[in-house]
């Protein structure tokens, strides 16, 4: 497909689009993740600060099996415009924290579409839309969110899929660990997030529609997990406070899901 083909000028009409949405911090998501990721903490009650990158539990996307692309993702995502290319990817987020959010509390969301760019490489065209949230609690403006999304040209038969180029892992983190989360994790994690994505539950790698290469073996990848690990599973010398309350300023930021048989990487907070 031709970039010329995609009409760019009439996606990038929707830039500005805008949706605002409200949900309220029920403890019961964050202690089924807290089981999931097998934390000691004891139970989580209203009052108690959100932990940090854990919103994905809630502002759950709300759409029927009519509505959704072959491949399980919705077709017309917020404000993002239906995209004529038939995967979809997640190219990278960054989140800033202004305060702490608190459990039974009543939030809004105000989320736009920041931009879509159109790039051609070797896996064919790709177009990346940028989506920005911003959280708001009893207090204010809690925390501001960018996320990329890349769409991307079906793989033809016969052509084998290239796994797209990753920048290398960050070398100025005071500490960092490796995390190689199992499928039974990745899938309540899916099931807690009511993500239907089948690229986050493939059987295979290298197999169905993910077609991402690797080894044949049993295994699972979820594109949004790995923040949730990042923030919640600290190696020896972190400080814990930060899994509680990231304090104003406190910055994080993280890419897609490296190449099938790499742990994922954590970054360090800012």
């Amino acid at each position: 497909m031709t970039t010329t083909a995609l009409n760019v000028d009439d996606l990038r009409s929707h830039i500005g689009r805008r949706l605002t949405s409200s949900d309220v911090l029920h403890p019961g998501p964050a202690n089924l993740l807290r089981l999931a990721f097998a934390r000691p903490e004891p139970e989580l009650k209203p009052g108690d600060p959100l932990p940090p990158a854990w919103l994905a539990l809630y502002f759950l996307p709300r759409f029927g099996p009519d509505e959704l692309r072959p491949d399980g993702s919705p077709r017309d995502a917020g404000v993002v415009p239906a995209m004529p290319l038939p995967r979809r990817m997640f190219a990278g987020e960054s989140v800033h924290f202004h305060r702490p959010l608190r459990l039974g509390e009543v939030v809004r969301r105000e989320t736009e579409l920041a931009d879509i760019s159109v790039k051609s490489g070797g896996t064919g065209t790709l177009v990346f839309a940028t989506v920005t949230n911003r959280v708001f609690g009893p207090d204010g403006l809690a925390l501001e969110e960018e996320r990329r999304t890349v769409f991307r040209e079906e793989v033809k038969t016969g052509d084998r899929n290239q796994a797209p180029r990753r920048d290398a892992p960050p070398a100025d983190t005071p500490w960092r660990r490796k995390i190689a989360p199992d499928p039974v994790l990745l899938f309540r994690f899916s099931a807690l997030t009511f993500n239907s994505h089948r690229i986050s539950l493939r059987p295979h790698v290298g197999d169905g529609d993910g077609r991402l290469p690797g080894p044949r073996r049993p295994r699972a990848a979820h594109h949004r997990a790995p923040a949730r690990f990042r923030a919640r599973l600290p190696s020896a010398g972190a400080d814990d406070s930060l899994l509680h309350d990231p304090g104003a300023g406190t910055a994080l930021r993280y890419g897609a899901v490296r190449a099938p048989g790499q742990a994922a990487r954590r970054r360090t907070w800012r």
